[in-house]
């Protein structure tokens, strides 16, 4: 029979007297426990991919600080242009500068592009800029319209809506290949997504005979909808990972409106005659930017989180006379 030899440690412990050999072991029992609890810590310390923490500012630069819009939304649409501007209103810029339809931009995660759709030929295609306009990519090249991008929180992958297919869906898309594939599939309307976090996006659609949201799951492809009501819901967008902004004409115009997930009913935030539409919330969430035309001409406004301290931020007459940048100056 084979006798497996004792560990040389402990044939040392076992000579030592009977209280030497508690300290000991007692010394290394609190070792270990600390060991334990550093490598717990530093476990817990790790960055992790929450959904929770997802941030999808789309309008808003990545700090907050900037902002990204295009105007006009009426008239002509070769006159629509993509500009940026500073949260005080200042540093107004056209970033676009040419004849053709350029608009919908939205600011990449990390704050390297905006993307944005713009006519090329006859159809629309979606492109990225730089901020400063030092580069431009054609993010999609397919004879139908495309538009509407959205980042996801990576900012790997872009969200758009397409009618390549014959009607209009959501498509899923690599950046900055353009690969795509898509992630709807009626034959109904379906636009302006919008991720909620890493794995859910909200949309619109008319599938029941109206505009209304819906939720996306893009794991399952699971589709819950959101809002019942005869009046029209659409152009949602993120405002936490329980929460969207929305556009209804539920009182009779367009009026902005903020939803809970799972809540029986929204909270209007805007009460006017006027038309509100394309709300933003910034990335700390205490502001959110959107578009009306109270004042007689359409510009880009700003409110408090709540609906209040809505004010303007750029006027109409204020985009005509912004400073051109042309792409690659």
């Amino acid at each position: 029979m084979l006798v497996r030899p004792p560990i040389r440690g402990f044939m040392v412990l076992d000579t030592l007297p009977t209280s030497a050999r508690k300290t000991i072991m007692t010394a290394l029992a609190s070792l270990f426990f600390m060991m334990v609890t550093l490598v717990g810590c530093a476990i817990a310390q790790q960055p992790r991919e929450s959904s929770s923490h997802v941030k999808n500012q789309r309008a808003w630069s990545p700090d907050g600080s900037r902002l990204v819009f295009f105007l006009p939304w009426d008239g002509e649409a070769a006159e629509r242009e993509v500009f940026v501007v500073n949260r005080d209103g200042s540093g107004l810029e056209n970033l676009t500068c040419n004849d053709r339809e350029d608009a919908n931009p939205a600011w990449s995660p990390d704050g390297d592009w905006v993307a944005y759709f713009s006519r090329i030929g006859n159809w629309l295609q979606v492109v990225a800029v730089r901020p400063d306009g030092s580069e431009r990519l054609q993010l999609t090249d397919h004879p139908s319209h495309n538009h509407s991008p959205e980042w996801s929180p990576s900012g790997t992958e872009f969200l758009f809506e397409s009618n390549r297919d014959g009607t209009w869906e959501l498509y899923r898309s690599i950046f900055p290949t353009g690969e795509s594939r898509r992630v709807t599939a009626t034959a109904d309307r379906n636009g302006r997504p919008s991720w909620l976090s890493r794995e859910k996006v909200v949309y619109y659609s008319d599938r029941d005979g109206d505009d209304e949201l819906f939720l996306l799951d893009l794991q399952s492809l699971e589709i819950n909808q959101l809002t019942w009501n005869e009046a029209s819901d659409y152009n949602p967008s993120w405002f936490g990972p329980n929460a969207v902004l929305f556009v209804s004409d539920r009182d009779g115009d367009d009026e902005i409106f903020h939803l809970s997930l799972g809540a029986e009913s929204a909270r209007q935030l805007t009460f006017n005659e006027a038309s509100e539409w394309n709300p933003y919330a910034s990335p700390d969430g205490t502001t959110i930017s959107f578009y009306s035309d109270r004042d007689g001409e359409e510009g880009l406004y700003l409110m408090d989180a709540d609906g209040k301290n809505q004010r303007r931020l750029v006027s109409a007459a204020q985009v005509g006379a912004a400073r051109c940048r042309p792409i690659g100056e």
